[in-house]
């Protein structure tokens, strides 16, 4: 499980229920390397969610096929 001290604790619970429609995958690569970006992300994103964080929420921003 990821470590909460650095402030993030409210938006993963929120990103994991209320706001779950208006969350995208982002990254600080070159900061952290993706894929520890993707796997940090992958471990507090509830399952049924993480489809939506992935690709869903961002194809509809940008009017792709979803």
């Amino acid at each position: 499980m990821m470590d909460f001290s650095s402030g993030c604790h409210d938006y993963v619970i929120e990103a994991n229920h209320r706001l779950q429609d208006q969350f995208i995958f982002g990254t600080a690569y070159q900061g952290i390397a993706f894929s520890e970006a993707v796997e940090k992300f992958q471990a507090v994103i509830r399952e049924d969610v993480l489809d939506k964080f992935m690709y869903t929420n961002a194809a509809r921003l940008f009017h792709l096929e979803v």
